[in-house]
């Protein structure tokens, strides 16, 4: 099985939602035939309490069809699976038709999340012959969006976020803005800064409520720091970087740096 993301049209002919751990549809049956097909979708283990997202999208194939296919979350969690048809053009100007699903499942505010895809069907035993392998293709794509649970201070518009902290004789050293507009799929933009200061704090203010900042860590240290911001429900916004630290010609004694 392939992972490609694929845009299509497809009409809903069948909805089944659940609010509970496990979100499924159809039915678990084995017959001679019976194939498993499982995926780990989330598995983390964090401190601070997160949101997550779960999308997934399915595009089968006519000789393949799905019997059975659920999520399985080991905490709370709401979400469905729904399931269409999209037509595949195969030899001979033939049409076939197959399966798609779709499905969304949210988990608010968990420390300790893993979620597991599986899909039970039926598959052909071996490929038919050359030119039906369209037939037999199946393809997916899984994405997960995560956020901490824990609301982001907001003064005069902008969405604070704050990495490490304050110290006694620190200043700023650094502050840059920067518009961030769309670019292939989402909005994002890399910030970086090095010098001779002692970095103790660097500080981020978005005016979109849902832009978020991700550390590179590889480029994090005393002296350095570099991160991206990105939206992925906004195609324009302001993001700014405050950067804190210590003007001083040695080490300070016991300093801790931004992480």
């Amino acid at each position: 099985m392939t992972y490609v993301t694929v845009i299509g049209l497809f009409a809903t002919v069948a909805i089944n939602v659940c609010m509970a751990d496990v979100h499924s549809w159809g039915q678990l049956i084995t017959y001679q035939y019976h194939r498993m097909y499982e995926r780990t979708l989330i598995d983390e283990s964090s401190s601070v309490p997160k949101d997550y997202t779960i999308f997934y999208k399915y595009y089968g194939a006519p000789f393949k069809p799905v019997a059975h296919i659920e999520i399985e979350v080991n905490t709370k969690s709401e979400g469905y699976i729904n399931i269409g048809r999209f037509t595949i053009n195969t030899y001979n100007k033939r049409k076939e038709d197959a399966q798609t699903f779709d499905a969304q499942v949210s988990i608010k505010n968990a420390t300790n999340v893993t979620a597991t895809l599986r899909i039970h069907g039926m598959g052909m035993m071996t490929l038919p012959s050359m030119g039906l392998r369209k037939l037999t293709s199946t393809r997916s794509v899984a994405y997960v969006h995560a956020k901490s649970s824990i609301p982001s201070i907001k003064q005069n518009g902008f969405v604070q976020s704050l990495i490490g902290k304050r110290r006694n004789g620190d200043e700023l050293i650094h502050f840059e803005s920067r518009n961030v507009r769309n670019q292939n799929r989402f909005p994002s933009r890399a910030f970086e800064y090095s010098g001779s200061e002692y970095i103790t704090c660097v500080g981020f203010s978005f005016d979109s409520p849902t832009a978020m900042v991700m550390i590179n860590t590889t480029f994090v240290g005393e002296n350095e720091f570099n991160g991206i911001v990105y939206d992925m429900n906004s195609e324009h916004f302001v993001a700014n970087m405050s950067v804190y630290g210590i003007k001083i010609l040695s080490r300070p004694y016991h300093f801790e740096g931004v992480i």
